[in-house]
């Protein structure tokens, strides 16, 4: 890696020719399968260690969990299921930065638009600041509990509160990491949440209540949608704050006005599985999203039609990404892969 201090990877301007080209996208550019430390350890003995031989039984474990696009689009930024987080450029696919970040399994990522650091959490329970170019801590997250586990993790647009879902939703300062506000009516089945444009509030919901929609800073409930309890499995919301689209656990996507609260659509297609993973292009036009039915799926989000189905992995799909000059979309599988899909020519 470049070991100049100045080094970032994000602030680039967005190219006009391919601001409109998700439609297009389909074509894979480059797909990796990443060795688990044992075997790379081995590799380097000399040694051959029967075990790790046959990727069927290592395959989960080098299985990356979230794949993110850092700002400028260079470089893609992924975690996998051993707790190691990852980062490539996207025009070579070089590998410029891996770090054992957790014990446990990556479960969210966030890149800050500095370009200088990156925010990881785990299964484990840990949140970690790191300067993505010499992947150094800088800061680190533990709970007070004996266990706390992190779903996920978001970041409000202004960059100043992540949105941690644990058995309840967490409200961190994204500087020093300490934990502002829990959300009530906590459970031990955990909550998803995607906060709004304007960083002043959030929608949550869980397997055992419905989507509602909160702020930030009084905690309060501001408004409650009529969606089916345990159906929502994935929320993402359109960066003008129109439509909050909702994944359910039968392949339907549902398109909600953000605003009011009210149900306008269910999209026309759907994936024959639960559907885990979003992303949303830079223009509010088109979305992606990953399903455990081994696809990635291209929409147009206005007429709620499918454009594209790619038969993207060998396993369930487990994360989705749209690069924020709209020319790539990564997809990471159960099988093991980070692929990078492209359109010809």
């Amino acid at each position: 890696m470049d070991p100049s201090p100045n080094k970032t990877f994000g602030g680039g301007s967005l190219s006009e020719r391919s601001q409109n080209g998700i439609s297009k996208i389909g074509t894979l550019i480059y797909s990796n399968v990443e060795l688990p430390i044992e075997e790379i350890e081995t590799e380097d003995s000399g040694e051959f260690d029967e075990t790790s031989s046959y990727l069927d039984n290592r395959s989960s474990y080098v299985s990356p969990t979230v794949v993110k696009f850092s700002s400028d689009s260079s470089h893609l930024v992924y975690g996998l299921y051993d707790g190691r987080v990852i980062v490539r450029t996207v025009d070579s696919w070089q590998k410029v930065l891996e770090v054992n970040a957790h014990e446990g399994f990556v479960t969210g990522i966030v890149l800050l638009d500095d370009g200088k650091r990156i925010i990881s959490s785990s299964i484990d329970g840990s949140m970690i600041i790191r300067d993505i170019v010499s992947g150094k801590e800088v800061k680190r997250w533990n709970p007070a509990e004996s266990y706390v586990p992190i779903f996920s993790i978001g970041i409000t647009r202004n960059e100043e509160y992540i949105i941690a879902d644990t058995w309840e939703t967490r409200i961190v300062n994204a500087t020093s990491l300490v934990i502002l506000r829990v959300f009530p009516e906590g459970h031990q089945l955990g909550f998803i949440s995607v906060p709004t444009p304007d960083s002043k509030k959030c929608f949550m919901c869980s397997e055992e209540h419905p989507i509602s929609l909160w702020e930030i800073g009084s905690g309060k409930r501001v408004m409650t949608l009529k969606n089916r309890v345990g159906n929502a499995l994935s929320l993402t919301m359109t960066s003008n704050g129109r439509y909050l689209v909702v994944g359910n656990i039968n392949g339907t996507i549902d398109l909600w006005d953000a605003k009011t609260g009210k149900k306008l659509k269910t999209m026309t297609d759907r994936h024959r599985d639960r559907i885990v993973s979003f992303a949303v292009s830079t223009d509010d036009r088109y979305l992606v999203s990953g399903a455990w039915d081994k696809t990635v799926k291209i929409w147009d989000i206005e007429n709620g039609r499918v454009i594209k189905s790619i038969k993207a992995h060998n396993g369930s799909v487990n994360s989705v990404a749209i690069s924020p000059d709209n020319r790539y979309i990564a997809s990471g599988g159960e099988d093991s892969t980070v692929k990078i899909w492209g359109s010809e020519g």
